[in-house]
């Protein structure tokens, strides 16, 4: 599933949903690297202790913002490409930035 942000941004959801790693091979009308951040949950249904790319919102949050520190990839094309690898049983977000005007 793709989305594209008010800004412009363009944001990939990528699910592995089945017991063995699945290599996703992305095709996006944008230019330059992406960012890929995995989506770890200590299980499937877990409502705590679920992490985007190494931050979460704590037990809760006033500003609705991540904290804590980003751990993300860079994901250059390859022919156009974009190749992401996800464990199994995992997601995980693969991000353009908005085009530059």
């Amino acid at each position: 599933m793709a989305v594209r942000t008010r800004g412009g941004q363009t944001n990939v959801l990528l699910i592995s949903d089945g017991s063995r790693q699945q290599t996703f091979a992305v095709r996006a009308q944008v230019n330059g690297p992406g960012t890929f951040e995995l989506l770890r949950a200590p299980s499937r249904r877990a409502t705590n202790g679920v992490t985007l790319g190494g931050q979460s919102f704590g037990n809760e949050t006033r500003s609705g913002r991540l904290a804590g520190g980003r751990n993300a990839a860079t994901i250059a094309p390859v022919d156009g490409v974009y190749v992401v690898r996800l464990p199994a049983a995992s997601a995980g977000l693969l991000t353009f930035a908005a085009p530059r005007r």
